[in-house]
């Protein structure tokens, strides 16, 4: 399991666990809150943004 708050994750894992390790899964984790837009009622709505922050690796 590697963990990372820069959300770079798919990077760091290709770079330093690829050659002996694949991903299982990745956990998506909370990241940011955004105001989504739309043309009718309500106008302006909150969205939860989540990112993969955390990969479960595996032996190949």
């Amino acid at each position: 399991m590697i963990g990372t708050y820069s959300g770079n994750l798919k990077q760091i894992v290709s770079t330093n666990y690829s050659t002996h390790h694949r991903v299982m899964f990745a956990i998506p984790a909370f990241h940011r809150m955004s105001l989504r837009r739309t043309s009718t009622f309500p106008f302006y709505y909150p969205e939860m943004v989540f990112k993969e922050k955390v990969a479960v690796l595996r032996k190949k």
